[in-house]
């Protein structure tokens, strides 16, 4: 069957290479635009910064003339010279001669920007200038103020001057700036300086500057506050256009004091440059054409888009080298596969990857059923056969064996001597609580993989999962000498530190002795099991040999000594923490020196002492201390070392002790509580004194005195005097009885002894106090 009939030819190669080819042209185009966008932003950048340079020397220039000639109209309006000449009605024309003449020399021919300068007579309606002929009528300027309703004050108005010289008459361009202080009702000022500048330095400028770049076709223009452009020019409908596309720009700009836009005028796009003269209330407009601005970036662009263009090319021989790379494996094994006899819906393929996927989940599928079929039986004969020799190693005949290494069933021999080890897992009790039974079953895994691998680089063997705390291995070794156990060890110290790195779990082994015999390792396996309990005296993540424990089972001794026990008795009952804690410890170790089954019964009557003792205690109790020693029993056969036990015990004697501590601190409270009452019920009795206390309690004075004293920090005859002492003042503020009359009434017969303790208490005689009291409330 050919591929055809499977699937389209090549349809995923097509895939990869116009995939590959996108992927390569977005690249391209992506790089490409960001570039010439950078470049753009970059010139536009830089042309208005240059823009600026320009634009503010421009504003520098007419800022320093407004500033001059702003001071020109302060000096001379406020000169009382020329206030005379715009008050006075009745002025000598000799005297406007001669200060006109005065304005002329100073001022106006000694600055080159003041063309002329006017006074205006409010009171005459007369204008008096430095021109030719004092008096003059400027028609124009008559207009221009006619044309506001407020004239700006000391703010350059632009304007034509016209000027007659006999029969000729010349037109000049002016800046004039107007001093004055108030509008009259006929729209005329009360009387003001008016500075007419000249305009030609300024305009000739800014043409110098247009002329710069001539080809170019930049241009500067000036726009004052009503948005006439200063100077002559020739295109109005230019300068109309470029004033409108200003305002609109400066309607929806943050910033309106300078900035950068592009613009329309009259069909063609202009870049616009603008910066605010503040004084002046002008703005200073820059216009060139985009066209030559952005030239060099049109060069660029072509630049780009050819060798984009030039990169698109390759990328597609490139694209389909990579491509053929790659699917290169996929055709050879595509060809391979159509020879095989598949059951497969060949019409389901939609391309070469999707049909390997079904070729591949069809093998998977197939692998799987013959490796359950054939798994299922060979693990259960070979979890059935390593068992059998754990648990009855005599019944294995060595046929059996050598049936289960011929058919590959286990890797250990026979003939070689054995060692069995037995794993278990440190703190298995949080083990369990920590992870599930499926987590639980994969770290058992890990831990058996871990170990087995390490070890097999020295010694053959198998694993075998008792799906509890334990984990056993057995082992073919080379020889029984003393290096052996010691080689064995340093493989398990190394399978521990890895299983802690990686899972974070400690685990403690046993190791058994040796033996040639197959038919010794149920022998080897309970000798192993039986050294694993002795982990109770080890630290956890520790390897016990025979030789570690041999004493141990040897040791005849079945319990610690009683001498001990009468010591840690005595020392609960007087409260002596410390001196327990080391009477426990003792005791632990010389239980540490027993057999296993001598330690569990001496940590039983250890419990059992205990419990004795706490029960002698709660009798002697009100309140008795309730501890659960069945459940501390039970508990031993958890524990996994003598120092968690060790804990737990001082746990227990800390609650018993500061048990007692509190109920003590109770009855001595409630014994000082009684004594107070009795004095509170008695202060009047004269004879009440520690003694006529403790026969009403029935105590030894001696003892409520010392029990008072902790609890108060007072004896008995110092409160007795303060309650009496509190009761006499109390009288003697809320009563009109006299102190002798009160000194009985408080239980005390000694006068001057009364006055004496009135005094060492409030530091006053009560006579004192009683004065004190009164004029405090006067």
């Amino acid at each position: 069957m050919s591929i055809r009939d499977i699937i389209s030819p090549k349809k995923y190669l097509n895939k990869i290479y116009l995939w590959v080819t996108l992927g390569m042209f977005l690249v391209l185009i992506v790089f490409s635009g960001i570039s010439y966008y950078n470049v753009q932003n970059e010139i536009l950048k830089n042309e208005y910064t240059a823009n600026r340079k320009i634009l503010n020397q421009i504003k520098f220039n007419i800022n320093y003339m407004d500033d001059m000639l702003v001071s020109v109209c302060f000096s001379t309006y406020y000169n009382s010279n020329v206030r005379n000449l715009i008050n006075n009605k009745d002025i000598d024309f000799g005297e406007v001669t001669k200060e006109i003449e005065t304005i002329k020399t100073s001022i106006v021919n000694t600055n080159p920007f003041i063309q002329s300068i006017y006074i205006y007579n409010g009171q005459i309606g007369k204008y008096y200038t430095t021109l030719d002929g004092i008096i003059y009528e400027d028609a124009s300027l008559n207009k221009l103020i006619k044309s506001y309703k407020e004239v700006p004050k000391l703010v350059p108005v632009y304007r034509k001057l016209n000027l007659t010289d006999g029969n000729t008459m010349t037109t000049k361009n002016v800046f004039t700036y107007f001093m004055y202080e108030f509008m009259r009702s006929d729209g005329y000022m009360d009387g003001a300086v008016i500075v007419n500048c000249n305009s030609d330095w300024l305009l000739r400028n800014i043409r110098e500057l247009n002329m710069v770049d001539k080809n170019g076709q930049d241009e500067i223009f000036i726009m004052d506050n009503d948005g006439n452009f200063i100077g002559d020019h020739g295109n109005d409908k230019f300068y109309n256009s470029l004033k409108l596309r200003y305002k609109d720009y400066i309607k929806n700009s943050a910033d309106k004091t300078a900035g950068i836009f592009e613009s329309d005028i009259n069909g063609k796009k202009y870049l616009i440059t603008f910066t605010n003269v503040e004084n002046a209330k002008w703005v200073i407009i820059k216009t060139q054409p985009y066209s030559l601005v952005f030239e060099s970036v049109n060069k660029i662009k072509t630049v780009f888009i050819v060798i984009t263009l030039i990169f698109i090319i390759l990328s597609f021989i490139l694209s389909l080298k990579i491509t053929k790379s790659i699917y290169n494996p996929i055709g050879k094994l595509v060809g391979q596969l159509r020879t095989g006899n598949i059951p497969i819906d060949n019409h389901k393929a939609k391309d070469e990857i999707s049909y390997l996927s079904e070729v591949y989940e069809y093998s998977l599928e197939k692998l799987n059923q013959y490796k359950s079929e054939k798994m299922s039986d060979k693990g259960i004969v070979k979890s059935y056969f390593l068992r059998k020799l754990l648990v009855d190693s005599y019944s294995v005949s060595k046929s059996e064996f050598r049936t289960m290494i011929k058919e590959k069933e286990v890797t250990i021999s026979n003939e070689a001597p054995f060692v069995v080890c037995v794993i278990k897992i440190d703190d298995y009790k949080k083990y369990i609580e920590k992870y599930n039974e499926e987590d639980r079953d994969i770290y058992r895994f890990a831990i058996i993989n871990i170990t087995s691998e390490i070890l097999s680089g020295k010694f053959k063997n198998e694993a075998i999962d008792l799906k509890s705390d334990q984990i056993v291995i057995i082992m073919n070794v080379d020889s029984e000498t003393g290096d052996l156990i010691n080689t064995i060890k340093e493989l398990i110290k190394q399978a521990q530190k890895f299983i802690f790195n990686y899972y974070k779990i400690k685990v403690s082994v046993s190791i058994s002795s040796c033996s040639n015999d197959a038919k010794e390792l149920t022998r080897l396996y309970n000798e192993a099991l039986n050294t694993s309990t002795y982990r109770l005296i080890f630290e956890s993540e520790t390897i016990i040999t025979q030789d570690m424990v041999k004493q141990n089972i040897e040791n005849q001794e079945i319990g610690y000594k009683a001498a001990f026990e009468r010591k840690l008795m005595q020392e609960i009952k007087v409260g002596n923490i410390e001196k327990s804690g080391e009477t426990v410890n003792s005791i632990l170790k010389e239980i540490s020196r027993l057999s296993y089954s001598n330690i569990v019964l001496a940590l039983l009557q250890l419990i059992n002492s205990l419990k004795t003792t706490v029960d002698e205690i709660n009798t002697q109790r009100l309140e008795p201390v309730y501890i659960d020693f069945n459940l501390l029993a039970r508990e031993i056969f958890e524990l996994e070392s003598l120092g968690e036990l060790q804990a737990k015990i001082m746990e227990l004697l800390k609650a018993v002790v500061d048990r007692a501590g509190s109920v003590e601190n109770e009855k001595q409270t409630a014994l000082a509580e009684a004594v107070k009452e009795i004095i509170n019920a008695n202060y009047f009795d004269s004879g009440l004194y520690l003694p006529e206390i403790s026969s009403r309690l029935s105590m030894s004075a001696k003892h409520i005195a010392r029990v008072f004293k902790t609890v108060t920090d007072m004896t008995v005859t110092e409160y007795i005097n303060e309650v009496r002492l509190k009761k006499a003042v109390e009288w003697l503020e809320n009563s009109k009885l006299s102190i002798h009359e009160i000194i009985p009434k408080i239980g005390i017969d000694n006068e001057s002894y009364f006055y004496k303790l009135f005094k060492m208490k409030y530091g006053v005689t009560p006579r004192e106090y009683t004065l004190n009291k009164n004029s405090k409330k006067s």
